[in-house]
């Protein structure tokens, strides 16, 4: 027989009220593991398994509660499925910080020794129909390259009211160029010149006849570094001929027609460019 029956039901009641704090924490972890799984885990599968477990973990834990007059079994069942309930929730922010496998046949992250196609690396030999596309390694220690057309020339003689060259896309034994200029006038002379100011090394172009000249007779290109002819080109309908120059240390580059009976051609340049150090 009890002897003091008001300490047993304060010790009771205080078992009840700390039981039923158990019960609400619980419920409230089952609660939030259940919602992490729903939002963080990839896999339908994982997401209906994870909520089921952490809302099966509030069911018992409730039970356990009201079981809690059972003393200490009661205590004992309530403490273990309060610590299950945490390591559920450590599993399943382990599982939600793992990165989902790509699928089979999806595109994978680039690497520091992954080798990607480089667009436009191609150099045509005009004329010849073939082509060398430069390895990557190479493609990446190019050097940049500056098209003639973005310079703008500081000597361009005229004839007259009339200018002779003439900056056009030009058509070249077929090829297209998207840039380049025309000697445009039945004559010889008339200097264009850029200024390099020492900064290129190279100097690259196609040379032939417009497709669309008004005149086909042979013509003489003549390329200028610092005022002095360093290439003369006999320039011929359907022979076009590639062009690439050393130009290094060179300060004005320039172009002219050389005198001649036969000269009256459109001789053309396409998409001439420098490369610079």
């Amino acid at each position: 027989m009890n002897s003091n029956p008001v300490i047993d039901n304060s010790h009771e009641a205080e078992q009840r009220r700390w039981g039923w704090l158990a019960g609400l924490v619980g419920t409230a972890g089952g609660l939030f593991g259940a919602l992490a799984a729903l939002v963080t885990l990839q896999s339908p599968l994982a997401k209906i398994s994870a909520a089921l477990a952490c809302f099966a973990v509030t069911g018992v834990l409730w039970q356990g509660v009201r079981d809690r007059t059972r003393g200490r079994l009661g205590t004992a069942m309530i403490v273990w499925l309060v610590a299950t309930g945490a390591l559920l929730l450590v599993l399943i922010t382990t599982l939600a910080d793992q990165r989902p496998l790509a699928p089979a046949g999806s595109a994978q992250p680039l690497t520091k020794n992954s080798e990607t196609p480089v667009a436009g690396a191609t150099l045509e030999q005009a004329g010849s129909g073939t082509s060398a596309s430069p390895t990557p390694s190479q493609a990446s220690s190019a050097p940049a390259s500056v098209l003639l057309a973005d310079l703008h020339p500081v000597r361009d003689q005229m004839y007259g009211s009339e200018r002779v060259w003439r900056d056009q896309p030009v058509t070249i034994n077929g090829t297209e160029f998207t840039t380049g200029f025309i000697y445009a006038y039945p004559r010889c002379g008339h200097l264009r010149e850029y200024a390099l100011s020492a900064r290129y090394t190279r100097f690259l172009t196609t040379v032939g006849i417009d497709d669309d000249s008004r005149f086909t007779e042979p013509g003489v290109l003549r390329i200028l570094a610092d005022g002095k002819p360093v290439k003369t080109i006999k320039v011929k309908l359907t022979e076009p001929v590639a062009v690439e120059l050393d130009v290094t240390g060179v300060i004005r580059l320039g172009f002219d027609i050389a005198c001649q009976p036969e000269t009256a051609a459109d001789v053309a340049l396409g998409d001439p460019r420098l490369t610079e150090k």
